[in-house]
């Protein structure tokens, strides 16, 4: 606010400053989870949306250009994380977050390193299916046993499971 002895106060909005504290929740082949704090200042307007860009560090280095920053996505002001899907495996991607109010979007906080769309280490791509959340999972299993044909059904209920073949 600025005090104008014409006008008396004068108040200003200017657009938010960067979000917080960027992280990475969770990886995985073709998603990465991002997370973040709210931004130290709302420039005097409540934060309306985050927008959050990637930039596939791994194309633009095989095009041999320089990566351009697509928007992947908004969240509302009361959502401080995000899941960016619709990643290639294998290929590194730079992520950055804006906060915006009526003014319009502050400026970036950016991840310091690119991150790679993969499994977590120590884990298998050929699970033929996984529970999650306490659901229940029902695996059909056909056996032949003396000329005999059998569905044999097992029913999972699990917070966590993952079956192999």
């Amino acid at each position: 606010m600025v005090k104008n002895p014409l006008f008396g106060v004068i108040s200003y909005v200017d657009v938010p400053s960067s979000p917080r504290n960027l992280s990475v929740v969770e990886c995985s082949k073709d998603y990465i989870d991002l997370s973040w704090q709210c931004p130290e200042t709302d420039g005097g307007s409540a934060v309306v949306q985050y927008i959050i860009e990637k930039r596939d560090v791994t194309r633009a280095a095989a095009a041999g250009a320089g990566a351009m920053w697509m928007v992947c996505g908004t969240v509302a002001a009361n959502e401080l994380s995000v899941r960016v899907g619709k990643l290639l495996q294998g290929n590194s991607y730079l992520f950055r977050v804006s906060a915006e109010n009526r003014v319009g979007p502050g400026p970036p906080t950016e991840l310091p390193e690119p991150v790679v769309a993969r499994l977590p280490y120590g884990t298998s791509d050929r699970s033929f299916f996984s529970c999650q959340s306490n659901v229940c999972c029902r695996v059909l299993l056909l056996v032949i046993f003396e000329k005999q044909a059998y569905v044999v059904v097992f029913a999972l209920t699990s917070i966590s499971a993952t079956l192999m073949f």
